[in-house]
């Protein structure tokens, strides 16, 4: 059971005790011992929310500003001690019960207190935002992830630094970078999406397309510049992500939802033969979330022709796109491997009633 009693005097009056910053300052480290979620970080968080409104406001889509801001206020309140030593399964269960005790003891209603408190919940990886104000909440919290990468290198030098202040030893920031990333997996096979400018004109997610170059560029400057980026889109089926190397970057493309999570589930199984990183994101054809020559390897199990442009347009010079397509090869298919100034190899799978492709891309200009 978390004890709250005394954080603010009994005989105040309902607008006296409403006082977040005040409990602010008692569940939250000072940042000199948690650069990142220490007690400035709701404060980043409520700037970031302040942007997300704005654009709501322009597409007359409400938010309620105070429960969001109330929500953001103790997010992450406590999140330095062990969930379950206060009886909870998860710090986010721990700052929601926080939140909305302390809310009731100053005379919210309890529909009230349970709205703000469910806007807490949506900072966990295993909910699914669905108002505005808890789909607000998840984006802002995890802002710095999709925004530069200077912004997003900062973020988790923050990050890396507050985990070894809490466990007192110096902690390898390879090793710890591992553990972060199989954490933000969790995060990222939901599309959120309010208004037009969580996609690109050609329809892909912002937020992921800039979250996978960012976490994918860390990850080769940390391992290695030659680490291998590999991508898998999915058309349809619950096809199982193919992972060649131990140590790449993976990401599974699946246009629908539940595919995603359930190829998240998947991957999760297969973490012993993967030491790299994997994430399943939305995408659809024609609008993979990924830069422009980025990755060393594509599998396309989309036979259409705007997936292999696609396909293409994010394969590095000397990377290679992987196809497997019916017996009969549309030719537009080697026009544009040609158009890409690509080399074509041809197999026939035994037993398979289909052909694969390999194409690789020239690696000169």
């Amino acid at each position: 059971m978390i004890e709250l009693t005394n954080t603010l005097p009994r005989d105040a009056s309902p607008e006296q005790r409403l006082n977040l910053r005040h409990l602010r300052e008692r569940t939250y480290l000072p940042d000199e011992q948690a650069p990142y979620h220490g007690i400035s970080h709701p404060d980043k968080v409520w700037s970031n929310a302040e942007v997300l409104m704005e654009r709501c406001a322009a597409y007359s889509i409400p938010v309620d500003g105070d429960a969001l801001r109330n929500a953001i206020e103790l997010h992450d309140a406590l999140s330095h001690l062990p969930p379950r030593m206060l009886g909870h399964e998860s710090a986010e269960s721990v700052a929601a019960e926080v939140t909305f005790r302390f809310l009731i003891d100053c005379g919210y209603s309890e529909e009230a207190a349970l709205k703000i408190k469910n806007i807490v919940m949506a900072t966990n990886p295993e909910v699914r935002p669905a108002s505005p104000e808890e789909i607000i909440i998840r984006a802002a919290d995890l802002w710095n992830i999709g925004s530069t990468f200077n912004e997003f290198r900062e973020g988790s030098l923050a990050l890396h630094k507050e985990a070894q202040l809490a466990r007192h030893k110096e902690v390898p920031f390879a090793t710890w970078m591992r553990g972060a990333f199989i954490y933000l997996e969790r995060f990222m096979w939901p599309m959120l999406e309010l208004t037009p400018e969580s996609k690109d004109p050609q329809g892909r997610s912002v937020f992921h397309t800039n979250a996978l170059r960012n976490m994918a560029t860390l990850w080769r400057e940390t391992f290695g510049e030659h680490t291998p980026v590999s991508v898998e889109f999915f058309s349809n089926g619950t096809i199982r992500p193919s992972i060649h190397d131990p140590q790449e970057f993976y990401i599974a493309i699946h246009p629908e939802e539940p595919e995603r999570k359930g190829s998240l589930a998947r991957l999760a199984e297969d973490a012993s033969a993967c030491n790299g990183a994997a994430f399943a994101v939305p995408g659809a054809t024609g609008a993979f979330p990924l830069p422009d020559e980025f990755c060393s390897r594509v599998v396309c199990h989309d036979t259409s022709l705007e997936s292999l442009v696609e396909a293409l347009r994010i394969t590095s010079r000397g990377g290679t796109v992987v196809l497997d397509l019916p017996d009969q090869v549309d030719p537009r298919v080697m026009e544009i491997a040609l158009l890409f100034e690509c080399s074509v190899s041809e197999e026939s799978p035994d037993g398979a009633p289909h052909k694969r492709l390999t194409i690789t891309k020239d690696a000169h200009l």
